[in-house]
């Protein structure tokens, strides 16, 4: 197809001083044809061009502008790799978090049975408690059956009797809220560090399958960067040349 930039070449017009003076911009028009000029005119100013140095050589490509769509589409996605990052630092920190405390199976549970003994001997007191409680309750209770008709007890001392009844009653209940909890906290133990196990040999996957992948990479070259990482490394190259831009 012959075009404006073909004439332009064959009259010889790149070697004219004002063509000198500045790069030779092509776009293509609305017929399709390509044109060139020092100037892009305003109606294809948004569509992209090249530019031409003097010797008719292309020395830069303009992309055409985004879309509204298009950039609309861009920011969710720079967005969701900005959120899978964090994501990834998230469990990168509480992985770190995990790993300063238990760096091995063993260590888990080790700490675990150590949890559990003292909850279990604290179960084992306040059972037996609740059993002496009980024995205590079905004496006043068969002192009190005994002497309710006794004439011998007086009115003083079978009130005592309901008194030291109602008490025991409400010693019972608390305790037996106490051995709830603490039963509560020994599933909880147990819960935490069944949770703790799982996400230690999770760790331990990932990284054997990371180091499995990174050793049967040749070289850096050959390494698939993912897009989201492409996209925040744009990103973090524009922050940088703004910030020396304002300096």
């Amino acid at each position: 197809m012959f075009t404006f930039i073909t004439f332009l070449l064959s009259c010889g017009l790149f070697l004219a001083p004002s063509a000198q003076a500045g790069r030779i911009k092509c776009w293509t028009n609305e017929d399709g044809m390509r044109e060139c000029g020092s100037v892009v005119p305003p109606q294809f100013s948004q569509q992209g061009h090249e530019e031409l140095n003097r010797q008719g050589v292309r020395v830069r490509t303009v992309k055409r502008a985004k879309t509204p769509e298009e950039i609309r589409a861009e920011i969710a996605k720079k967005e969701m790799c900005e959120k899978k990052a964090r994501d990834k630092k998230m469990v990168r920190e509480k992985e770190q978090e995990l790993l300063a405390l238990f760096s091995n199976e063993e260590d888990i549970i080790t700490a675990r049975d150590a949890r559990l003994g003292t909850v279990d001997a604290a179960i084992s007191s306040i059972s037996a408690y609740i059993d002496s409680l009980n024995k205590n309750l079905a004496d006043l209770e068969k002192n009190y059956e005994m002497g309710k008709n006794n004439k011998a007890v007086s009115k003083t001392e079978r009130q005592t009797m309901v008194t030291n009844i109602k008490n025991v009653k409400q010693r019972l209940k608390n305790t037996h809220h106490t051995l709830r909890s603490k039963n509560t906290e020994r599933k909880g133990i147990m819960t935490d560090f069944s949770e703790y196990l799982t996400r230690l040999q999770a760790i331990k996957e990932r990284r054997a399958k990371q180091a499995q992948e990174e050793k049967s990479i040749k070289s850096k070259r050959n390494k698939k960067i993912d897009e989201c990482t492409v996209i925040l490394q744009q990103q973090k190259e524009k922050e940088n040349r703004e910030g020396r831009g304002r300096n």
